[in-house]
């Protein structure tokens, strides 16, 4: 039993955490309401204008060949503030959330089940649709990645480099996806924890939040590299030792994040139990989807932008898988993110994402699918360029901002109509 001098001080370390933490997360989740309500009443004035004139339906990708038959929507105020963010994985995700993993479906069994177990959990404690646990979930994510993006880079930048990185997140062309139903919030949120657990050297919050990261993505169960990297390379007291003491004691201090590929593993062995058919076969005969070695993926990326520039450009996937590398490089020379972990992320899942290739009805390779959504991942070089906007002079910066939002509204309007990057 704790004694009343031991129960005041959690008490008191308690509201400590509390009130070191409370303004990030006002300041997060006040954002993320205000850009959910601002970016939704955008992508209901494109539909409005252009939607029935170009002969869609706010309700295109909800099929009913899918394993749950989503609400219909109507043309009214209401459906449509839904519809518009009914689009693609947001689609499978709420499918998943409303009647789980069908074996006559099993397109839908590449997502991992983190995303669509907690929709379902909010849809079971809200009332009304499952549309609007979408919508909560969306927001109360997006608000926790601001939050915790800002915590983790005033450990790295300065204060105003560390302020102007929500802004960059929030201007992002494709931010919008952060507060969608997706699964890309939910990562990023995820590796921020990684991250910032692993600063403060708490190895059991590195372990479940890598652990969590894999049933959101299977990718995630690479962070257990990464956190033997940031172990054996980024710990001072660890990188002090002699090999192959260092090693050792690394072992020692962080052997629970052994356990973070688990996630993926035991989602991955479920599907087989239960007589889905393997990921690779489900990728290439219902999805169109191939991996493929780094440089094949980088020159399929390189010719289908030379074939087709204007869907290359417009789409972002492409053009994005040569810039990122560029930005990475740049990443490295600055010294505050010159980390082995750091470096270790970003490169990694560049060839992660890299390697995930569409291909057409005639086995064409074209390009490397959603790379521009994965890409939101990369919070080291949105941290590089946050540092590097803050530091250029005011109207130049204003003026690359006002770029940014541009391009927000227009991929987010094009979303609102079925196109566009997601």
């Amino acid at each position: 039993m704790l004694n009343r001098i031991e129960m005041t001080e959690r008490a008191a370390d308690l509201r400590g955490w509390w009130m070191e933490w409370w303004p990030a997360l006002r300041l997060g989740l006040g954002i993320s309401i205000a850009f959910r309500v601002l970016i939704t009443a955008w992508m209901m004035l494109v539909w409005e204008l252009l939607g029935e004139r170009m002969g869609l339906t706010i309700d295109s990708h909800n099929r009913l060949d899918m394993a749950a038959d989503l609400p219909r929507l109507g043309s009214s105020l209401t459906d449509v503030s839904w519809g518009v963010w009914r689009r693609w994985d947001a689609v499978h995700y709420m499918q998943i959330a409303l009647d789980g993993y069908q074996l006559r479906f099993p397109g839908e069994s590449v997502f991992a089940p983190l995303t669509a177990l907690c929709i379902r959990i909010i849809d079971r404690v809200l009332p009304g649709t499952i549309d609007l646990a979408a919508l909560v979930y969306g927001v109360v994510v997006f608000g926790l990645v601001l939050a915790l993006a800002l915590r983790l880079a005033r450990e790295y930048l300065p204060e105003r480099g560390a302020r102007k990185t929500i802004t960059l997140i929030v201007i992002s062309p494709l931010s919008y996806v952060l507060v969608a139903s997706y699964s890309d919030g939910l990562f990023l949120l995820l590796a921020l924890l990684f991250f910032y657990a692993a600063h403060k050297r708490r190895w059991w919050v590195v372990a479940l939040a890598g652990f969590l990261a894999s049933l959101t993505r299977l990718q995630g169960a690479a962070l257990v590299g990464v956190a033997l990297v940031i172990l054996l390379f980024d710990d001072p007291e660890i990188r002090a030792q002699p090999w192959p003491r260092r090693l050792l004691e690394a072992l020692r201090q962080g052997w629970m994040v052994l356990f973070i590929p688990l996630g993926g593993l035991a989602f991955y062995f479920w599907r087989e139990a239960f007589g889905f058919p393997p990921l690779s076969v489900v990728y290439e005969t219902v999805s169109n989807r191939t991996f493929s070695l780094p440089w094949f993926a980088l020159w399929s990326n390189i010719q289908f932008i030379v074939r087709h520039p204007g869907p290359g450009l417009f789409r972002l996937d492409s053009l994005l898988t040569l810039i990122i590398p560029v930005l990475l490089i740049l990443m490295v020379r600055q010294r505050p993110l010159r980390k082995a972990g750091l470096i270790t992320y970003a490169a990694g899942y560049y060839i992660v994402f890299l390697c995930y290739l569409l291909y057409d009805a005639h086995y064409n390779v074209r390009y490397s699918e959603s790379f521009a959504r994965y890409a939101l991942a990369f919070f080291p070089v949105t941290f590089m360029l946050a540092n590097g906007l803050a530091n250029l002079p005011g109207r130049l910066a204003l003026s690359l901002e006002a770029l940014s939002v541009a391009l927000l509204l227009f991929y987010s309007g094009a979303v609102s109509l079925g196109f566009g990057a997601y």
